[in-house]
């Protein structure tokens, strides 16, 4: 196992070179799917991913997702283990590496609904963070708000309460600890309105 955690970003870079190869080959796309489900099932391994790696497998999956469901009769049985795999990254990848993968993707454009899932899924996951990773996360938010607070993508309503929910869970859950952090831009603007607003906009933060 120890040599398997050494080459993790290999192993997953390798891999994830064949995803889109095997589309058309039912029984290597299963083969390969396995193996990367097997792998994405050990937390010890995920932990081991580098940011670049993480966010090259999760967009090639997506990319594999997208063009399973544009196929006339697509494999249900892919695209879960697709979805599961998605999933378990999620789950089993360090947090904070997490979310900057998850932020970049929504950047880049692409099957955003699929990129928001994994930020509102990931924003469920905060109960047991530590002060390093809590600072990490809204260092990491804070930095997605200035490049893209005045961008459309954050005037849909929905769009916007999705990019604002870790802020808002961290606000709720971790309010002594917020206290000794020294806040700024951004994110110290959203943390002070979820404690006198029940409803935010987009417009609260860009007159500020």
């Amino acid at each position: 196992m120890p040599s398997l955690l050494f080459s993790a970003n290999s192993i997953i870079s390798s891999i994830s070179i064949q995803l889109l190869d095997v589309l058309h080959r039912p029984l290597y796309a299963t083969l390969i799917l396995n193996v990367l489900l097997k792998l994405s099932k050990s937390k010890s391994f995920c932990e081991e991913l580098r940011v670049e790696t993480l966010e090259s497998v999760n967009s090639d999956l997506i990319t594999m997702f997208d063009s399973l469901n544009k196929d006339r009769n697509p494999s249900k049985d892919h695209l879960q283990l697709v979805l599961d795999i998605i999933t378990n990254l999620s789950l089993n990848c360090k947090p904070l590496m997490a979310i900057q993968v998850y932020l970049n993707l929504f950047s880049k454009g692409g099957n955003r609904d699929i990129h928001l899932r994994l930020i509102w899924r990931h924003s469920k996951c905060l109960n047991q963070i530590d002060k390093e990773n809590l600072e990490g996360i809204i260092e990491v938010f804070e930095k997605f708000y200035s490049k893209h607070i005045y961008s459309p993508l954050m005037e849909n309503r929905t769009t916007f309460k999705m990019l604002i929910l870790h802020i808002g869970q961290i606000a709720l859950k971790y309010p002594k600890e917020i206290e000794k952090m020294k806040l700024r831009g951004y994110t110290k603007i959203l943390i002070g309105l979820f404690k006198t607003k029940s409803s935010i906009r987009i417009e609260d933060l860009r007159m500020k």
